[in-house]
């Protein structure tokens, strides 16, 4: 590969205590790097950070698990997958890895998750690197989720800031959210922002996208 990252288990601890992180999406094409091991020792040190993690696991199974937190009095269920290769970075039955995008997966997923929870919140590692804008397997899988009665699905990869979208009223579709902590080398990656998604049992009910930039690896705020 191109890139590999790896990074310190102290940062996961950092994560939760400083930067008040409840929840990871494991899903994405850089989560193997380092080999499988390398993967469940990720999984151990988030969650004994007090982190949930979604979108990997010790196999396909345990991959698609959802993570449920009760905030504001509401259960909220999050799932995660990519779309992104190396398909060897996939789980399957027996194998530890990420979570694969599949529509009809997907849609089971979140209507088990329903089950458990009265909002659900996908978040998909897809599309293409520097296009803000969604492709239709994008838009097939925002749908899958959607009607399966997901109320906000969130998306990362193209290291730009791309649009949000309400499809449908109390549903949120945030197509890419850029860089955040990250080096950003080129004009079109360092546009970041916040997005703060207010919920309640019927599901969005308003939202607000803060404007920053990156500077270096970090965000600062932008007026």
């Amino acid at each position: 590969k191109q890139y590999t990252f790896r990074g310190p288990p102290e940062a996961a601890r950092a994560a939760a205590r400083t930067g008040g992180i409840d929840v990871f999406t494991l899903a994405n094409n850089h989560t193997v790097d380092f080999g499988r091991e390398a993967l469940l020792d990720t999984i151990g040190h988030v969650r004994a950070a007090g982190i949930a993690t979604v979108g990997a696991g010790r196999g396909l199974e345990a991959s698609r698990r959802s993570a449920v937190l009760e905030r504001g009095g509401l259960r909220i269920a999050f799932l995660g997958y990519s779309q992104v290769p190396p398909e060897s970075f996939f789980a399957a039955e027996g194998r530890p890895g990420t979570a694969p995008a599949g529509e009809a997966q997907i849609a089971a997923d979140v209507r088990a998750a329903r089950r458990h929870a009265e909002l659900v919140v996908v978040w998909f590692h897809w599309g293409v690197e520097l296009q803000p804008e969604p492709t239709f397997t994008q838009r097939r899988l925002a749908e899958a989720a959607l009607n399966a009665g997901a109320s906000v699905v969130l998306g990362a990869h193209p290291h730009v800031l791309g649009a949000v979208t309400e499809p449908l009223p109390g549903r949120l579709v945030a197509w890419t959210l850029g860089h955040f902590i990250f080096p950003s080398l080129r004009d079109e990656t360092v546009r970041t922002a916040i997005l703060t998604v207010r919920l309640d049992a019927r599901g969005v009910r308003g939202w607000d996208l803060d404007a920053a930039r990156i500077e270096g690896f970090r965000p600062v705020a932008r007026p």
